[in-house]
């Protein structure tokens, strides 16, 4: 006991060498311990030695006559390392004998948000939160999950929870503007933003946040010099660029956004996503020969994508070339036979050349992999 005492008190300054070794001696003098191979798992983990802390967490599991604190352990540990499946065999058998405990719930919520069960993950955050957890995080993570699920006013409220325990942190108001600006409470996403970025001036999400609030309100002028400044704070970002294309074309000044596309493209001349956006706004600008071969060129960055195809599908139906199309339609299915959007697509084209058997059974085919998203 002296000696793991020793050892979690370097663990508390940090000092993962010391405890480390400390716990090594432990161990070796005390094997039948699940204690000593539970403290040197989170070790492990902590200087990323991942495959000696599974190990241990495993150990310590057996060897615990009450499993419940290894095995929640162990499965906080499989989810931050990217095994969600995993992770749940604990952690839900956890719950199942303590519904209420915080410390699983949050393991639990933080779970389903990346595997993108957002309801799920809402019921757990909210039973950590109702058991008395008050944390950034925990407010945070529902924020999120509501975000998801289009609840975006439970969302902002989850951000004000947030705010009111974090009141100087401008990352937390900038969020809260960028859902204000969702809910089109604009007046209330400008206070959020400009706050933030007064206190933080090199915020990127920030200036995109209000680069979109000054499209919306006619200042397209203040809206180019926000995203100017966006992409000066983050030049390789690949999202910030997308994200200002976007909001460009969508906002209908399809010149600007062609403009934007080339500069993307100018900087990252790998990345396929950009000559599909470049390629919808030349559709849009009516020159679908350009379309057809930007959609050309994502293929290339993009070979195992259907999206190329579907984008060219979907062009060369516009021009009335069906033959083309459906061969877009055909490759956009080998690539991804279990996507429903190709089958239902190429249906839409096939009732339009009155081929209708053909067009009810892509229904079908469709309608049965939406079944089992």
């Amino acid at each position: 006991e002296a000696l793991l005492a020793c050892a979690e008190l370097y663990l508390r300054r940090n000092d993962h060498r010391r405890s480390l070794t400390v716990t090594n001696r432990f161990v070796h003098l005390h094997p039948g311990s699940h204690a000593g191979y539970l403290l040197r798992a989170k070790l492990n983990h902590a200087v990323d030695r991942l495959d000696h802390a599974i190990r241990d967490y495993d150990t310590a599991v057996k060897l615990a006559a009450d499993p419940y604190a290894a095995r929640v352990a162990r499965g906080r540990f499989l989810s931050q390392s990217g095994d969600e499946l995993e992770a749940l065999k604990d952690l839900e058998w956890a719950r199942a004998i303590r519904a209420a405990d915080p410390e699983v719930n949050m393991a639990l919520g933080e779970t389903y948000r990346e595997m993108g069960r957002h309801e799920d993950a809402v019921t757990a955050y909210t039973t950590a939160i109702e058991a008395g957890v008050r944390t950034v995080v925990a407010h945070m993570g529902r924020a999120a999950s509501f975000a998801h699920l289009g609840r975006v006013d439970e969302a902002i409220v989850e951000y004000t929870a947030s705010i009111q325990l974090d009141p100087a942190n401008p990352a937390l108001r900038s969020a809260r503007g960028a859902l204000y600006l969702k809910a089109d409470r604009l007046e209330k996403a400008r206070e959020d933003i400009d706050s933030a970025l007064k206190d933080d001036p090199t915020m990127a999400e920030a200036y995109l946040a209000r680069a979109e609030l000054r499209m919306r309100n006619g200042d397209l002028e203040g809206a180019l010099a926000d995203h100017e400044k966006a992409v000066e704070l983050l030049p390789d970002d690949v999202d910030t660029y997308a994200f200002w294309i976007r909001t460009l074309e969508e906002a209908g000044v399809l010149d600007l956004a062609l403009r934007a596309a080339n500069k993307a493209i100018d900087r990252f001349p790998d990345c396929g996503e950009f000559f599909l956006l470049r390629g919808e706004i030349n559709n849009r600008m009516q020159n679908p020969t350009k379309a057809i071969a930007d959609f050309k060129l994502a293929q290339v960055f993009m070979p195992g994508s259907p999206e190329p195809f579907l984008r060219r599908a979907e062009t060369f139906e516009a021009l009335g070339n069906a033959p083309e199309s459906l061969a877009m339609y055909a490759e956009a299915i080998r690539l991804d036979p279990r996507n429903p959007v190709p089958y239902l697509m190429r249906a839409m084209l096939y009732e339009h050349l009155g081929e209708a058997e053909r067009a009810n059974t892509d229904r079908e085919r469709a309608t049965r992999l939406r079944r089992y998203q």
